[in-house]
């Protein structure tokens, strides 16, 4: 494996998170690793802006530098004058590097940046083509001649990463997932740590149960389809079909497939026409896509609006305007964090103890509705700031989009459950030790009744959500405003407001189908719920397992009754942990399995083996070819296969790649440029030359796909163009385009 790349790496992410340190400490106050857990995600996200920013004049390897090196000189001047307490950063940097530690074995053992099962083709070509960029935003690699029209802060992050350490972009590519993981897993953990403090909790248990629920576990899907489809799969396929619907095949089908051939891949698949994943099914498949990178970044956000929640005056002020900046960052990264950073920050001042009314009325109804227009005002403050952060993508450069669409197909009772059934019972359990006004028995008998109407009438109507997460929403909500103002409560109401809006709502973006209307949409969003409840049912979680343990040990007579229901909420914790638990471990184990026996974390390495010439010749082009010239190949309409690999391994913008850019420019858009594609490889001369003249072609990549698809060359012996480079399966045509179309033509671009 290759370890001086992950020193090399690793040192400068320390770097710039001890750089972070200072200002973290005055961010973060309150926290009792005086912020060291969310460093990392601070001096990411502040040195990436700052590089964004810049970047948009000039673009480079200097950028970079003088973003990282202006970050550290004011880190180092603010240790001078505020030195943070080391004594608490032993914890926070214990827990980072055993989980990039973690991730880095993962990914020697299946490095591969394949076109097959995800995105890393698409993710790894906008990592080179930013580092082929001499401006923001790069030329897009799979467009060539346009700008990028897709969020790339993932992307930019690790670029700047590449530039100050040095390593080939196709390891710094798997360093990266482990940096983003670890970033995670740590702000995680200090995240929930405070939060139960505050709380009167168990920090440290807080803390660790929020770093394997965020970092670790997986849906209760993958135990209750194995017991099923192993001991009982008659039964499974009649009376549990509910545990397979979201596999993409029958139900007797799904059962046989997960008892003969159980893969961590179907754990994404739990409700029915949609994707459900949580951060560990996404950091071991290894995509280094936006809503996985997002991850450590919403939690920054969580961990500001956390700040806001506790804090008053111009103490509050300063925290705003971070998690503006924070959450424009968020949204360069994913732009679907920019609501939910709305959302948060909105939450966190209606919540706050400290947010009074402005001013006080007779009505306590107006005094509330008065408490949450200001906190919306505040909110849209942030929200502003946000949007002026990320303003060049969000007002020139973001993708097409069909707007909203209302009232998909909706979650039934059963995969509810098992997505987020974890989550639910922990919540559920915790909110019981508030003393909720109870009426006389007699009403509280017919309260108990009509409840139980009103959600079977829920159930028949489809809504299982709203009969599940809706009671919850509201008893987290009454407990905040008349209870306590505990900062879980808050990620409770976060997460099931995310979990109901996509129960009614969809944005029809790309790959948007009337069949499936939802499938993007809970797909992003489901990675936001798991994250900020994982949080949440951490310190949840804590409270039950301590209730009981303290129960347990009082033995006033007055308490049996209790004593005997705490240690069974407890059990009921465990139990739904360790179900939690058995998606990592089958994963783990059938990874272990396929993986081979010579570790590395070169992603690309691969392509040696399996297509060999090719791999010699995309890496002439890698190493000869400077700049963003075009590069023609066949055009990628057929998408997840060897198809464009070339420009995806190298940044090399082609003409038209995978079918991806109908969701940034348009169905038509792209299938006109694609049609031009095909025919400049498989047509009369003259109108291929015209053709490379518009488009400005100056390579012409010639392989096995594309012989396989339009035969012999038709570039041989063409006035204009000569072979740049050849082997048995490859030939690299260097293209004059003005030459070659006048030669044949009157007229030419």
């Amino acid at each position: 494996m290759e370890f001086a790349p992950v020193v090399a790496w690793l040192g400068v992410v320390l770097a710039l998170a001890a750089a972070a340190l200072p200002i973290a400490d005055r961010v973060f106050r309150g926290f009792s690793d005086s912020g060291a857990s969310l460093a990392p995600a601070t001096a990411l996200a502040t040195v990436t802006v700052l590089a964004y920013w810049l970047g948009h004049l000039a673009y480079g390897r200097l950028v970079s530098i003088a973003a990282a090196g202006g970050f550290v000189l004011v880190g180092v001047a603010l240790w001078g004058w505020r030195r943070p307490r080391l004594d608490r950063v032993r914890r926070p940097l214990a827990v980072f590097l055993l989980a990039f530690t973690f991730l880095v074995v993962v990914r020697a053992y299946d490095p591969g940046i394949h076109p097959a099962g995800g995105e890393k083709f698409l993710d790894f070509g906008l990592l080179n083509a930013i580092l082929r960029a001499d401006v923001l935003p790069p030329e897009d690699v799979w467009f060539a001649g346009e700008r990028l029209r897709y969020y790339y802060g993932a992307q930019l992050a690790t670029a700047t990463l590449v530039h100050l350490t040095g390593v080939t972009p196709s390891v710094a590519y798997n360093l990266a997932l482990a940096t983003f993981y670890a970033t995670l897993v740590t702000g995680a953990f200090g995240l929930a740590r405070a939060a139960a403090a505050n709380a009167g909790w168990n920090g440290t248990l807080a803390g660790g149960l929020a770093a394997f629920l965020v970092g670790l576990a997986g849906t209760l899907a993958t135990p209750v389809r194995l017991v099923l489809a192993n001991l009982a799969p008659g039964f499974a396929a009649d009376h549990a079909a509910f545990a397979f619907t979201g596999i993409r095949t029958t139900i007797p089908n799904a059962v046989e497939s997960v008892a003969a051939d159980w893969s961590f891949w179907l754990g994404r698949y739990v409700i029915e026409g949609t994707l459900t994943v949580s951060p560990f099914w996404a950091y071991l498949n290894g995509d280094l896509h936006a809503h996985v990178v997002a991850a450590p970044f919403l939690v920054l956000v969580a961990a500001l609006a956390y700040t806001v929640f506790r804090t008053r005056g111009r103490a509050r002020l300063l925290r705003l305007a971070c998690l503006g900046v924070a959450g424009g960052f968020l949204t360069l990264v994913n732009t679907w964090g920019l609501p939910t950073t709305i959302g948060l920050a909105t939450l966190a001042l209606a919540f706050s103890p400290h947010t009074p009314s402005p001013r006080q009325f007779e009505s306590p109804v107006a005094d509330e509705l008065a408490r949450y227009a200001a906190a919306v005002i505040g909110a849209l403050c942030v929200a502003a700031l946000a949007v002026t952060v990320a303003a060049p993508f969000l007002l020139f450069h973001t993708p097409v989009n069909r707007g909203v669409g209302f009232l998909p197909p909706r979650t039934g009772l059963g995969p509810l459950v098992l997505a987020y059934g974890t989550f639910l019972t922990a919540f559920a359990l915790a909110v019981r030790r508030y003393d909720l006004p109870l009426p006389s028995p007699l009403a509280a008998f017919a309260l108990g009744v009509l409840a139980a109407l009103v959600a079977g009438a829920l159930l028949a109507f489809d809504l299982a959500a709203v009969a599940v997460v809706a009671p919850l929403l509201a008893v987290g909500w009454y407990v905040l405003r008349r209870r306590t103002p505990a900062f879980w409560l808050v990620l409770l109401v976060a997460g099931a407001g995310l979990v109901l809006a996509v129960e009614f709502a969809y944005a029809r973006v790309y790959p948007f189908s009337p069949a499936v209307p939802r499938w993007n949409t809970v797909y992003k969003v489901s990675m936001q719920v798991w994250v900020l409840w994982g949080i949440g049912a951490a310190v949840a979680a804590t409270a039950v397992l301590q209730r009981a343990a303290a129960r347990v040990s009082d033995r006033a007579p007055s308490l049996r009754t209790a004593r005997a229901l705490a240690p069974a909420a407890a059990v009921a914790v465990a139990v739904l942990l360790v179900g939690a638990a058995v998606f990592p471990a089958a994963a783990l184990a059938q990874h272990h399995e396929l993986a081979g026996d010579d570790p590395s974390l070169d992603g690309t390495r691969y392509v040696e083996t399996t297509h060999p010439y090719e791999a010699d010749a995309i890496d002439w082009l890698d190493s000869h070819v400077d700049g963003t010239p075009v590069l023609l190949a066949k055009p990628g309409r057929t998408t997840y296969t060897w198809v464009n690999a070339p420009s995806s391994l190298t940044g090399i913008p082609t003409v038209a790649g995978w079918t991806h850019e109908k969701g940034y420019r348009g169905a038509e858009t792209y299938n006109t440029r694609a049609t031009d594609a095909a025919y400049m490889l498989d047509a009369d001369w003259e109108s291929a030359a015209l053709l490379l003249d518009y488009y400005d072609v100056q390579y012409v990549y010639y392989g096995p796909t594309e012989r396989d698809a339009y035969g012999p060359s038709i570039y041989d012996n063409r006035t204009g163009v000569t072979v740049a480079y050849q082997n048995e399966e490859v030939t690299i045509y260097e293209i004059n385009p003005d030459e070659a179309c006048e030669a044949v033509r009157d007229t030419c671009p």
